[in-house]
């Protein structure tokens, strides 16, 4: 611009471009953050914050090709809550809500970082547990079934919840995987 414009006009073309671009960085940032923003939005519950069935598919299949490539192992523990509804009619939904919430922050707070919980639906919910075997999950889901029982998620009531459990297996599909510990939370509720 210096080299065919007159420098006063030059100046103001070179002021105009810094003056767009920086508004320019400012929209492509907050654009970025939306976005970032939306992605986590359609990922998560939006009542609890756990993660949606709609990241458990690229989890539970990501702990698969570690196990058929390396061996590392995997487990995962499905929670439902005991007497849920009996909750709900006693207490509210909105008191239900709070308990659902309330039950994942206990959760998440003693859990490590790498672990996943998803929610499944209702009062169910998936700890997926990478880099541990069928020993550690049943530590951790002992640990749990006290942490839950003693965490005064209702003053007065004591909220417990049942627990199934099952280290992924050699050859074995997602199917194959979550209907074992499925069939494992529910023979839990029986007992």
């Amino acid at each position: 611009a210096f080299y065919y414009l007159y420098a006063g006009i030059a100046l103001r073309f070179s002021a105009s471009i810094l003056v767009i671009v920086f508004f320019l960085n400012i929209f492509l940032n907050l654009i970025e953050s939306l976005q970032s923003q939306l992605v986590d939005a359609s990922d998560r519950d939006p009542l609890t914050g756990a993660l949606n069935r709609r990241r458990l598919d690229e989890y539970l299949n990501e702990a698969i090709d570690r196990k058929r490539r390396t061996n590392t192992p995997a487990s995962i523990l499905v929670f439902a809550l005991d007497h849920f509804k009996s909750i709900n009619d006693t207490y509210g939904h909105a008191e239900g809500d709070r308990v659902l919430t309330k039950f994942v922050e206990l959760v998440v707070a003693h859990s490590r970082r790498l672990d996943k919980l998803f929610r499944l639906g209702g009062e169910e919910f998936m700890l997926l547990l990478p880099d541990t075997p069928l020993s550690g999950a049943t530590q951790l889901a002992v640990k749990m079934l006290s942490i839950i029982e003693k965490g005064e998620i209702i003053a007065g009531h004591r909220v417990t919840s049942s627990i199934g459990l099952g280290e992924l297996a050699a050859g074995e599909s997602v199917d194959e995987w979550l209907t074992r510990c499925d069939g494992a939370v529910y023979e839990a509720k029986r007992l």
